[in-house]
């Protein structure tokens, strides 16, 4: 059975490296991106990108459906 994390700041260095790392481990990843953020680091990487922020009601609701947890990422 597949497990499902919703995770915030997966194009930076430390949410990149957990992204690569929960694949690794069988998790799908859905992650809440901005439109202008760089993704390529994570070419190969089975993720779900979801547009929006965290700022935005829709785009949370979108965001944490289906997932069993949740991992928020920040600067």
């Amino acid at each position: 059975m597949s497990r499902t994390i919703a995770l915030t700041g997966a194009t930076g260095f430390i949410g990149s490296t957990l992204a690569r790392r929960l694949a690794i481990a069988g998790w799908n990843i859905q992650a809440l991106v901005r439109s202008t953020s760089t993704r390529s680091h994570l070419d190969g990487i089975p993720v779900q990108w979801l547009k929006g922020n965290l700022d935005d009601l829709d785009s949370l609701r979108r965001f944490v459906r289906n997932a069993e947890g949740m991992v928020v990422v920040e600067r």
